[in-house]
């Protein structure tokens, strides 16, 4: 489980010269049995003058300004060919937020892409200027070119009211994604937090707060298999 918490100790963090200013970063907690409700989380002594409670931030603020105050809210799964994703959501001192990726091939140690953010305000798209959250990713196979190919999810709203709207976009290396033309999609999610996706046969589940919406997705005998739920 990844969730984020509010560091007392940033000024501590700063003072070190450790990236970023440590306001909200993101730890990770491991339970060995989902029913007990018992969950570890990830400490080190190492960090318990820098970091409130001895907690290991596994996805901590960066020095770029784009998440140098907060690095929380964070979408994060494991791809289809294995590999860790977590879809970011950066703020800055200044309250400016944007969207990012980052690599992991455990889980626990996390390479944040040069290029981020990679979703970002002004960006000559069409998108708001205003909270950017992200929200799931999902495999879509090969494109015509032979490379793997992902659908990114993520919702805008303006600063002045939070009326978050969801946006899809297409990628094949995580550093550039392009908008879909269409637009923003009409149906309704909570307005914080991601998007939780889980597919069954021919209907995805998208898990959103208070929400729960179901897509029937065009499916034959050809494109799919058991073997590739998970991570679609």
């Amino acid at each position: 489980m990844y969730f984020h918490y509010y560091n007392h100790d940033n000024a501590a963090w700063r003072a070190v010269g450790t990236a970023g200013y440590g306001h909200q970063m993101t730890a990770l907690a491991t339970c060995p049995d989902l029913t007990s409700q018992k969950w570890t989380v990830l400490k080190d002594p190492k960090f318990g003058m820098i970091s409130v409670w001895d907690i290991v931030p596994v996805l901590p603020t960066e020095e770029k300004k784009w998440m140098n105050s907060q690095s929380s809210c964070h979408a994060i799964q494991r791809l289809a060919n294995g590999q860790w994703l977590a879809f970011m959501r950066g703020t800055s001192v200044d309250q400016i937020v944007q969207l990012g990726f980052a690599t992991s091939k455990d889980g626990r140690e996390w390479n944040h892409l040069s290029e981020n953010p990679v979703i970002r305000q002004n960006d000559g798209g069409g998108g708001l200027k205003g909270i950017y959250r992200p929200c799931f990713v999902g495999y879509l196979g090969k494109d015509k070119a032979g490379k793997h190919e992902y659908l990114v999810v993520w919702s805008e709203s303006p600063a002045e009211a939070d009326v978050p709207k969801v946006m899809y976009g297409y990628t094949t290396d995580f550093t550039k994604v392009q908008r879909d033309p269409r637009g923003y999609a009409l149906w309704e999610m909570a307005s914080d937090g991601p998007i939780s996706p889980w597919r069954e046969g021919n209907r995805l589940y998208l898990f959103a707060g208070k929400y729960v919406q179901v897509i029937v997705l065009p499916v034959s005998s050809k494109t799919f298999s058991p073997a590739m739920k998970e991570g679609q």
